[in-house]
């Protein structure tokens, strides 16, 4: 299937930056990322389809690729011993380490890409 791009809109119809503009993007984004109800309650059923498939235990040390602002991190951490929460934006990450310093979660480590 096609997808139809206007020439002044930064991303593709589906919504997501190309890979060439995609740190740019998710960048600008960061800061009202999780200003989106829907975004936010597909995070925490993500969460919890994933806890429920994978047992997660206290001595575990997982990585969420791709975080973002930590949405599904911020469901998980505090279940495991570590999270290692891995994304190609710097926004993106300094509103994850913001969230997990005001939550008091100092065992998850932002890894820019």
């Amino acid at each position: 299937m096609a997808m139809r791009r206007d020439s002044n809109d930064p991303k593709p119809a589906g919504g997501f930056a190309d890979a060439s503009g995609s740190e740019s993007y998710f960048d600008q984004a960061a800061a009202t990322w999780d200003d989106n109800p829907s975004r936010v309650e597909l995070a925490a059923s993500v969460a919890k389809a994933m806890g429920q498939d994978v047992p997660l235990r206290a001595d575990m040390q997982i990585m969420d690729f791709g975080c973002g602002t930590g949405l599904i991190t911020y469901h998980l951490a505090p279940q495991v011993a570590s999270v290692t929460a891995a994304d190609v934006s710097a926004e993106m990450l300094a509103a994850l380490r913001r969230k997990a310093e005001a939550s008091g979660m100092t065992h998850v480590q932002p890894l820019l890409l």
